[in-house]
């Protein structure tokens, strides 16, 4: 059952929890070939299939947005390119291995890793994370809507100071994250706010973590956003999404806006 592995995050006292447990005791299928693809499930219904959630929160918050002239993320063809293998890479050495299991189409050379995804391995250990899953499809039957979670796990495990954690993976920035600043704005009821690649990738991320709170009646800790620069040595650099104003402020309005 796909929803055991998040079960463990849940807070036991929430009779939510137990419901949806009960409604997403079906099968779940996302391919790593399609990062933003259609997410299927099976119940006793039969297959649905839900659309992902990047194209629908574009259509909703920036459908118009243009990225300036200057700009410091690599061509969209090589970033998408490189994303899917940092992906790939990431859900073989901290999933498949784990589970002594591989479900890649592509398999993974260790010997041959990407720069992105040795960048992951150095935040993981300097932030002391030890992943959980990836590549965790969840569903929405409120928004009609699905998602995958890049990375999921626990902050200093097996202490009493353990934090649950959600990561999301940037790749196709050559430094950090690109405000990509032009004065353009995102559509209502966002309005005051500039439409950045920053405050793109902070609506999936508060779109994702409100799905959980409010589907799934899990909330977690932190929420990272790591993004991993276009380098030869392995670099990145990290935001934290609760502190955020879109998170702080506009978080259920972002997500009942889909709705």
């Amino acid at each position: 059952m796909q929803i055991d592995s998040l079960l463990k995050y849940a807070n036991p006292t929430k009779p939510f929890v137990n419901a949806v447990k009960n409604l997403y005791s079906h099968k779940l299928s996302k391919s790593l070939t399609s990062l933003d693809g259609k997410i299927c499930y099976t119940n006793t219904v039969g297959k649905r299939y839900y659309p992902g959630i990047t194209r629908t929160i574009k259509k909703k918050y920036f459908a118009d947005f243009k990225y300036p002239t200057r700009r410091t993320r690599v061509k969209a063809s090589s970033s998408i390119s490189t994303g899917t293998r940092v992906h790939r890479q990431i859900h073989h050495i901290y999933s498949c291995l784990k589970k002594k299991t591989c479900d890649c189409k592509t398999k993974t050379n260790l010997k041959r890793l990407h720069a992105c995804t040795k960048a992951v391995q150095e935040f993981l250990l300097d932030m002391e994370i030890v992943p959980d899953s990836t590549e965790y499809p969840i569903v929405s039957p409120t928004l009609k809507l699905a998602t995958s979670l890049d990375m999921i796990g626990t902050r200093w495990p097996n202490t009493q100071n353990a934090r649950s954690v959600i990561i999301s993976l940037k790749t196709g920035y050559s430094a950090g994250y690109d405000a990509n600043s032009s004065g353009q704005k995102l559509s209502k009821p966002l309005e005051t706010y500039e439409s950045t690649s920053q405050h793109h990738n902070q609506l999936q991320a508060i779109v994702e973590y409100e799905i959980l709170a409010n589907d799934y009646g899990i909330e977690f800790d932190d929420y990272y956003i790591v993004y991993l620069k276009q380098t030869k040595d392995a670099a990145y650099n990290v935001e934290v999404l609760k502190s955020s104003t879109l998170f702080r402020i506009e978080k259920e309005r972002i997500y009942k806006g889909l709705g």
